[in-house]
């Protein structure tokens, strides 16, 4: 039957390459039986890790609104265990979190879907921490500075607008050669824009399209490996995809292997995408509640894990994942994971407004067999 879905959805996708709508699939929140095949597919997940803090709850007008979607963490050079949580609040702005989970700060600053950030990166007026969010406010790349304590500096807000037909979704950064700063940002039809990213003296941010992209249907996380110089993005009913980073590269997609519907692990739809340094890529994968790690050397699947109630509740639907596997203190001291849980739960068992669920590495490591020295 898994065989069957895959062929029909491989078909869909081509079908549509050559013109044909494309209809997506529903989500756990939108139906109720897509709700219990994600769950009956969960279970089918025998590795299961366990979030060890979470953060509070996301500002949200209604209790069921999908408003968290996506994390990124800030690494404090001079103490690590002051390090810093990003979320994304797509009705509203960005949340500052400590790794205890208390919120520290929210900036509104619209309709922020993905966020990234890069560390120590010289844009023309000395090295600058920045952080960078997909703004479908005005259809907007929205930047800000990161201050020494991992706080957004409000008043360094630069917006460049991507026009007014470029709805953006899915976004991250990239360090390439030459200490070169990019964005990668994508809208729903497929197509992914690269930017290069500059500052002026007057410390405000600039942004240049220097390459277009294409997939045949809907895209949203992308990692960029700055060490391997490349792109990862996932085609949310399809597959996940590599690129070559640099924007003189090829724009021909290479397709991960045991990425699609072939593999009974991969359940639709793909979401977040994350690394463990460049041997492991990391997906969310939402029609299952679960996460596949792929071995970019061997270019293969190798395994998949669940994250279940333990110390807070466990996780679902997640749109957004992030990894920093720098130590973070006595608690974390290979770093963590963090990623978005789409039907957050208290203690007695009632939804909540989403959050985001914190992950010891030290777990990750284990299943892996990996050497965490």
């Amino acid at each position: 039957m898994k065989l069957v879905k895959g062929i029909i959805l491989l078909a869909l996708v081509s079908i549509y390459g050559c013109g044909t709508a494309f209809i997506r699939n529903k989500e756990a929140r939108e139906d109720a039986a897509k709700m219990q095949a994600a769950l009956d597919a969960q279970a089918e997940v025998l590795s299961t890790l366990y979030a060890t803090a979470e953060t509070v709850p996301v500002d949200a007008i209604k209790v069921d609104d999908d408003a968290a979607d996506d994390p990124a963490i800030w690494y404090n050079r001079k103490q690590s265990s002051e390090s810093k949580i990003y979320g994304s609040n797509k009705t509203a702005g960005i949340h500052t979190y400590d790794l205890t989970g208390k919120e520290l700060q929210f900036v509104t600053c619209g309709r922020i879907n993905n966020v990234d950030i890069r560390q120590n990166v010289d844009l023309g007026n000395g090295p600058v921490d920045i952080i960078v969010g997909s703004n479908r406010t005005g259809n907007l790349l929205t930047m800000f500075l990161i201050d020494d304590e991992g706080l957004i500096v409000e008043s360094s807000r630069t917006d460049l607008s991507l026009g007014k037909r470029f709805e953006p979704y899915g976004f991250c950064m990239y360090v390439g050669k030459n200490n070169t700063l990019y964005a990668f940002v994508n809208a729903k039809t497929g197509q992914i824009d690269q930017y290069k990213i500059g500052q002026m003296s007057n410390g405000d941010f600039t942004g240049q399209k220097v390459r277009t992209l294409k997939l045949n249907t809907q895209v949203e996380g992308m990692v960029a490996d700055d060490a391997q110089r490349t792109l990862y993005v996932g085609e949310e009913e399809n597959a996940i995809f590599r690129f070559g980073a640099e924007p003189t590269d090829s724009t021909t997609p290479i397709l991960l292997a045991e990425s699609t519907a072939l593999n009974s692990k991969v359940e639709y739809d793909i979401e977040g995408l994350t690394l463990l340094t460049s041997k492991y890529l990391i997906a969310s994968i939402q029609g299952s509640f679960s996460y596949a790690i792929f071995d970019l050397d061997a270019d293969s699947y190798v395994t998949s894990f669940k994250i279940k109630s333990n110390v807070v509740d466990g996780v679902e639907e997640t749109d957004g994942i992030d990894i920093n596997i720098l130590p973070m203190g006595a608690q974390y001291p290979r770093g963590i994971m963090v990623v978005q849980d789409g039907f957050n739960t208290n203690d007695n068992g009632d939804l909540e407004n989403q959050n985001f669920k914190i992950i010891d590495l030290v777990e990750l490591y284990k299943l892996l067999n990996f050497p965490a020295d």
